[in-house]
């Protein structure tokens, strides 16, 4: 990697990267729900939040997916 590369990723930020906007899945989303939401983004990971929006995990599509097809 070049000095100039290594410069610049310095002040590179996590929110520089992030997909907006954060697409959750709530605890108990309906396999509608989780089906619209894979067909209408890009996505490859969700945020699972609880009742009151507070984080509890994360799934991917790919889990997403092999769940819903087996």
């Amino acid at each position: 990697m070049s000095l100039k590369v290594k410069e610049k990723a310095r002040k590179w930020l996590t929110r520089d990267f992030m997909i907006k906007p954060v697409v959750t899945l709530q605890m108990f989303e309906t396999v509608r729900k989780v089906l619209d939401i894979l067909n209408t983004t890009t996505h490859n990971g969700f945020p699972v939040v609880d009742g009151t929006n507070r984080v509890i995990g994360l799934i991917s599509r790919n889990h997403l997916i092999i769940l819903i097809l087996n």
